[in-house]
């Protein structure tokens, strides 16, 4: 069944409706990402010496504590009995014969070969007024990591979607179109998956915090933090003092006893 205009402009209908879902989300996700790295800033302002003094003062006690324990006599290890010798990897001659044609040169992979036909397109509908976005395009051309959803997020509606080059058929264009209602699918999932990851980040609720305070409020909140920390610090010194006086009890006794 031949292509017809209608299911060419139904199917940029929903390519339109995807685009405009994408860039809110891409949008809340790099704000937020700059509020949480800001977040992890003021935190660690406040936090970053209490935190590092929690954390020597917890492995202090655990080690006193460990030292006061019991010694407990673990059971030898067995020795298997069984093993098998290892026998040497094959070894593979790979020298070359004279003579013999170079090796080829590696194909390009279809992930290129899709974001170059996609740079062409754009390159031949380009607009002075999106002239700009091509920094962003080629350093998604150069990116093996990125594909032509990346590219295709970043392209105002206009012309570049709509316009069919002279040499498509209608075939031609609903097929490249269905290729990129899949790409912006796949991008689609991409934010979304990258938005729960952020509120499932262990600053969101600290973002949160921020984000319904005035920043007095903010920063009287970090400072409360503080102050529970450091009693917190308090009683983990307090605690390490009576384990080195018990540690200190111990070896004294054991040196009466061996005198």
């Amino acid at each position: 069944m031949a292509t017809t205009q209608m299911q060419i402009d139904n199917l940029l209908t929903t390519l339109e409706a995807l685009l405009e879902q994408i860039k809110p989300l891409r949008q809340r996700v790099g704000e937020v990402e700059e509020d949480l790295a800001q977040v992890q800033r003021d935190y660690d302002q406040k936090m970053s010496k209490l935190n590092v003094e929690a954390e020597r003062l917890e492995g202090l006690k655990i080690s006193l504590m460990a030292r006061l324990a019991p010694e407990i006599k673990l059971p030898p290890t067995p020795v298997p009995t069984n093993l098998q010798p290892t026998l040497p990897e094959e070894v593979i001659d790979i020298t070359p014969v004279p003579g013999s044609p170079p090796p080829p040169h590696p194909t390009e992979s279809p992930r290129t070969a899709r974001k170059r036909s996609l740079a062409r397109h754009i390159y031949y509908f380009l607009d002075n007024q999106q002239a700009a976005i091509m920094q962003d395009i080629n350093a998604v051309l150069v990116d093996d990591r990125r594909d032509v959803g990346d590219m295709l997020e970043a392209l105002s509606w206009g012309d570049i979607w709509t316009a069919r080059a002279d040499w498509e058929t209608l075939e031609n264009q609903y097929d490249r179109l269905n290729e990129w209602y899949q790409a912006l699918e796949e991008r689609l999932a991409y934010w979304q998956r990258e938005l729960h990851k952020q509120e499932s980040d262990s600053r969101y609720p600290l973002w949160q915090k921020m984000q319904e305070s005035s920043q007095e409020e903010w920063l009287a909140f970090l400072d409360d933090l503080a102050r529970q920390a450091e009693v917190e610090n308090a009683r983990l010194a307090h605690e390490v003092e009576v384990l080195e006086q018990a540690l200190q009890t111990k070896q004294t006794e054991g040196e009466a006893y061996n005198a």
